[in-house]
């Protein structure tokens, strides 16, 4: 798998590989899990990131050319495949930041139809049939985990 330069940072092999880390240590500590669901949906700063990710009022390209804040030109998404960054567009179908869910739906070794739009990925990604009720906190501590990291890209 080959990843490009993205703005001022990288995607790197790295971040795929610290996340897959990740997912396997929360699939071996169930503890852990629950230590780690409670301190990301207890966190204020996650909290609200996934309030504004839903209600699209995350300061991504297209809503600040909306309010004014950058101009029209500066449209062009830092995945680097120069369509115009929008938090559907940023999150799901970029296909620099896309790599990310391909690589988890590998280790997690599940098959999955593409969807385009943020709040249907969450909603499929958390209601996964292959896997037990129980195992959708972790579903969504995964899905929260991989927007952060690109967010925070």
């Amino acid at each position: 798998m080959v990843f490009t330069t993205v703005g001022n940072g990288y995607l790197t092999q790295s971040t795929v590989s610290q996340s897959a880390i990740f997912i396997t240590c929360l699939q071996c500590q169930s503890k852990t899990l629950r230590g780690l669901t409670q301190l990301m949906f207890g966190s204020l700063k996650i909290s609200l990131f996934a309030w504004r990710l839903f209600r699209n009022r995350l300061p991504t390209k297209d809503n600040l050319i909306t309010r004014g804040i950058i101009q029209a030109e500066a449209n062009a998404c830092l995945g680097g495949c120069g369509i115009q960054e929008s938090v559907d567009h940023l999150f799901i179908t970029c296909r620099h930041f896309s790599q990310l869910w391909t690589q988890i739906f590998r280790v997690l070794v599940i098959s999955s139809v593409d969807s385009f739009c943020v709040n249907d990925n969450f909603h499929q990604f958390n209601q996964l049939g292959e896997f037990p009720g129980q195992t959708h906190s972790f579903l969504k501590l995964i899905w929260f985990a991989c927007v952060w990291t690109i967010w925070k890209e």
